[in-house]
């Protein structure tokens, strides 16, 4: 699936407030999936598939000049992430004023 039509999915299933983005200084090949614009979890930036399949990931460089490869999650595996952080966001007022820096976790608080 296009990464597109999936981020139209989960506006349209989960919650508006969803978006896939590619951050400019970000790693080719990798996209990010917010929430009101805080980062959640990380997915292909171009197609993301239903089955696990190992040869579709990326090289991610390593010091040394040498890298790792690193499988893309898969539509279900993202989707659970997603639900289960929005979950505990929608669940507990502490978690979501963490996740969203307010509260006690303001900038202010937090290096009081």
């Amino acid at each position: 699936m296009k990464i597109q039509e999936f981020e139209k999915q989960l506006q349209k299933d989960i919650d508006k407030d969803i978006t896939i983005e590619h951050a400019e200084n970000g790693v080719d090949g990798l996209s990010g999936i917010y929430y009101k614009g805080k980062f959640i979890v990380g997915c292909p930036q171009n197609e993301i598939r239903e089955e696990v399949d190992t040869g579709y990931g990326i090289e991610i460089p390593r010091p040394g000049d040498t890298y790792v490869f690193i499988r893309h999650r898969t539509i279900s595996e993202v989707t659970g992430m997603l639900k289960g952080t929005l979950n505990n966001i929608k669940d507990s007022k502490d978690y979501s004023d963490a996740f969203f820096g307010e509260g006690d976790y303001t900038d202010d608080k937090l290096k009081a």
